[in-house]
Formats: structure tokens, C-alpha cells, sequence
């Protein structure tokens, strides 16, 4: 919330500085066990996405962040600069783009409130003014990242309430989200674990074991690709395989956290229905 408060005092500086200037602008019972996970992975998107607005364990993502907050740095040093030396006309240039870079920000970061508040359209609302400011491409790729989890979060609220063909049509728009993003950054493990989640809840089993596959592929320890695959595989009624992803998933989970433990519970499921399957 600080950090939001603050982008949004930075904001209004440089709008007043441009004013100044005159410029305006199952086992377990499968219904559960598919609301655990529904649970557990919304707190997962939630840890990952909302690290956005501050410190991302994503280095990609963090190097993003912080190549453009050194951006915006100098820019307003520049703007300082030019303001003092009675260059308005390069000043008024330089200070939408920084304010279009401000907006973004402020709107990104309220969309991650939202998000985290569970108010989803609401958030959808802002992430789309953070959308329209966004002027490059790491605000887009960022900005698209978090619109993918939005929609994707709220096509698991309308799952929650039976509404299927409507949630099928949200995760299609996660989708074009991921690609967009995925055009940009193809390196983005996220994003790919991400797309295929859609895919998977489309009924996408190949398509969506070749986007986990991807994501494994630029990290291969990344647990969460692992147990979504398998989740995937299960689906498409490949137990062998999941079984086999789910235990890379274990491989990669070094403490006993939450993830472990609903990961081996869904380990002890497969392992149970491989066995009942061959009697």
C-alpha cells in the first residue's frame, strides 16, 4: 500500500509540474480437492503477481521493474533540468511521457489491490487504464501479466458458481493475454505456466502440457509447473504421467510448506487410483 501511495504522490508532482508548464493532461472427494487447489492457487498467483508492485522473485520481472523505475528516475532529473533552464517545450515532452509512465504504475498497482481485495472486475477496470498509458514494451508485457491472473481468477470465481460457458470464454481472454505477453518475453516461465493452466481449464490437455513443458524448459525447477501438469495429465486421464510430474513437483518442494503438503496429498490420490486401476 506504501508503495502505491507513493507512485501516486509522484504522480500528481509531475501532473502539477505539467500544469505549471500548461500542458493538462477426489480420494479426498474430487470436488474438494479441486477447491483446495483452486484455494492454494490463487494464493500462489497472488504471491507471485502482487510481487509486481514491489519485489518479484521473478528476475526477469525484477530487472524489469527496476530498469524502468531507473528510468523514470532520470527522466525526472532531465525534467528537473529542462524546467530550470527555461526549455519548456522539451520540458512538456518529457513530462507526458513520465506521466504516462505514472499513470501506468498507480493504475497497475491499484489493479493489484483489487485483485488481492478479490474484487476482480474492478481490477480488470484498472489494469485496462494501465493498458491504454503503457507506451513500451516491458509496461505491456507486465501489464498483460497481470491481466491474464485477473481474468483467470475471476473465470475460477464463475467455475465456483457452475457458470462454465462464461469461464471458458475468460480463459480464452487469458489466453490472448499470454501470447501478447509470450511475444514479448518468451522466456517468461510464468506466463507459460499460466497459459496452460487456461488450457487445461478449456479442456486443452496437449496444448497445455506443451505450455508446462515450455515453462519447465526455462525453469526446471519450478514446483508449481510440475503439480499444475500433473493436475493437467489427471484430467486428460493420464495417471502414469502425472504421477511421474507430480513426484518432480515433490522433488522441488524443500520444506514441508502448504504446496507440499496438498502436493503429496494429491500424490497419495494418484498412487491410490494407478494401483485400484490395475486390479
Amino acid at each position: 500500500m506504501n508503495t502505491v501511495l507513493a507512485i501516486m504522490g509522484v504522480a500528481t508532482a509531475v501532473a502539477l509540474l505539467v500544469i505549471a508548464l500548461g500542458e493538462k493532461h477426489e480420494k479426498l472427494g474430487r470436488w474438494k480437492w479441486h477447491l483446495a487447489v483452486f484455494v492454494e492457487g490463487v494464493a500462489v498467483l497472488l504471491s507471485i503477481y502482487a510481487s509486481i508492485a514491489t519485489e518479484s522473485d521473478s528476475p526477469a520481472t525484477k530487472h524489469n521493474l527496476e530498469s524502468a523505475h531507473d528510468s523514470i528516475s532520470r527522466q525526472l532529473e532531465n525534467l528537473r533540468g529542462l524546467i530550470l533552464s527555461g526549455d519548456s517545450a522539451r520540458a512538456r515532452e518529457l513530462a507526458e511521457q513520465v506521466l504516462d509512465k505514472q499513470l501506468m504504475r498507480t493504475a497497475l498497482d491499484t489493479g493489484l489491490v483489487q485483485i488481492g481485495l478479490g474484487k476482480y472486475e474492478i481490477a480488470i477496470t484498472h489494469l485496462e487504464y494501465a493498458s491504454r498509458a503503457a507506451k513500451d514494451d516491458s509496461g505491456r508485457a507486465i501489464v498483460m501479466t497481470v491481466q491474464s491472473v485477473a481474468w483467470g481468477l475471476l473465470a475460477e470465481e464463475l467455475i465456483q458458481r457452475d457458470l462454465l460457458d462464461s469461464a471458458k470464454v475468460l480463459y480464452r481472454q487469458v489466453l490472448d493475454y499470454c501470447d501478447g505477453v509470450l511475444e514479448l518475453r518468451r522466456d517468461d516461465h510464468e506466463t507459460w505456466n499460466n497459459r496452460g493452466n487456461a488450457q487445461s481449464r478449456l479442456g486443452l490437455y496437449d496444448s497445455a502440457k506443451a505450455s508446462y513443458d515450455s515453462a519447465l524448459y526455462y525453469k526446471p525447477d519450478f514446483r508449481e509447473a510440475w503439480r499444475n501438469k500433473a493436475l493437467s495429465l489427471s484430467y486428460g486421464g493420464d495417471l502414469v504421467a502425472a504421477s511421474a510430474s507430480c513426484d518432480s513437483a515433490m522433488k522441488y518442494s524443500l520444506t514441508e510448506d502448504h504446496f507440499y503438503l496438498m502436493t503429496l496429498l494429491f500424490q497419495e490420490w494418484l498412487h491410490d487410483s494407478i494401483a485400484a486401476s490395475t486390479q
